[in-house]
């Protein structure tokens, strides 16, 4: 019965997931990469087309997977294993830590490996007023040369003009199969780096054509993808609590009500699929929360009981009562903290 509640709330969490996943489809983007030059995956030895397969402890069969490792080891070097053509690789990386503001406002910390995904120089389309749509650009170009430099794949894209905001740049592109040449100006847009540093570079203000698949299930497979997916946000918020208790990770990435009720308006920006990620996310974080080993929880009851099981009789009621007297300064120092956490957002 003590289980019953975190059990309820991870079931329903996998059933939304089982859900989404037989009806729309599971998203998924191959694990081949491009690597950012001077990036630690470049000195770790990656290159642009490599297939990566592991990271760290764990196996990588899409590139959302490498996106959840760098949210999890921040600057801790871990070991990767690539694909390269028929040879299999080993290296060391050392991720870059980063603390960038989103457009939400919200404060975001990851470990950068200097990997994107591998896409082709392929216009897919433009943000409003772009350099290169008023250049002659169209949907479906494919880019070959930028001042005479190959581009290679979309990432390329921003080496190439990261520095030249302002000043002309000669483009050569593909289109029905002939070769055209244009001249772009890119357009100036300030960004913050790892460090905190605003820079000016370039932008063309251009989008890659889409490479994120839809992969339909049926039942069953929609099922394993839910579980998944559970096991995943499982290792990622205990490995997160874990960082935060060894000062790994700061601790104002905690948060209250106040931080949930942003959460959520943030999540409407995406429609219902934002509302929906957001509401199995809360729905996993709060029955694990609940399995804690801290008295005044489900987890920290569910303790008593194993050690009661182990030892052959209860602990003593003087025991039990020190420990629901530790369990409720425990949540209710937590409950503090993580309102003035609230209230330091607020004030941001």
């Amino acid at each position: 019965m003590v289980f019953g509640g975190p059990a309820a709330n991870l079931v329903f969490a996998f059933l939304l997931l089982t859900g989404v996943f037989f009806f729309a489809g599971e998203p998924y983007s191959p694990a081949t990469v491009a690597v950012t030059a001077d990036g630690p995956a470049a000195r770790a030895g990656l290159r642009s087309g490599d297939e990566v397969v592991r990271l760290g402890d764990k196996k990588i069969s899409r590139f959302e997977d490498i996106q959840e490792s760098e949210f999890l080891y921040l600057a801790k070097p871990m070991p990767v294993e690539f694909r390269r053509g028929s040879d299999l690789l080993r290296a060391e990386i050392v991720p870059q830590y980063c603390q960038r503001v989103d457009r939400f406002n919200n404060t975001v910390r990851t470990g950068e490996l200097g990997l994107d995904q591998l896409i082709r120089p392929v216009v897919g389309g433009f943000t409003a007023n772009s350099p290169a749509e008023i250049a002659g650009l169209k949907a479906g170009d494919l880019l070959l040369e930028i001042d005479g430099k190959p581009v290679g794949d979309f990432s390329r894209i921003r080496d190439l003009i990261g520095s030249r905001a302002g000043q002309p740049v000669a483009v050569k592109y593909e289109r029905a199969g002939q070769q055209h040449d244009t001249t772009i100006v890119p357009e100036s847009d300030v960004v913050v780096d790892c460090a905190g540093k605003e820079l000016t570079v370039g932008r063309l203000r251009i989008r890659p054509t889409a490479v994120t698949e839809i992969r339909s299930h049926g039942v069953f497979g929609a099922m394993g993808a839910g579980l998944h997916h559970i096991w995943t946000m499982t290792s990622m918020i205990y490995t997160s609590m874990g960082q935060i208790v060894t000062a790994a990770r700061p601790v104002d990435d905690l948060g209250g009500p106040i931080r949930i009720a942003k959460a959520a308006g943030d999540a409407s920006h995406a429609g219902w699929a934002g509302i929906l990620n957001l509401v199995i996310v809360l729905s996993v974080g709060l029955g694990l929360f609940n399995l804690l080993p801290v008295p005044m929880l489900d987890g920290g009851q569910l303790a008593m009981y194993a050690i009661e099981a182990v030892r052959g009789k209860p602990l003593s009621l003087r025991v039990q009562e020190y420990g629901l007297r530790l369990g409720f300064a425990l949540v209710i120092c937590m409950v503090l903290f993580v309102s003035f956490n609230d209230i330091r957002l607020l004030l941001r």
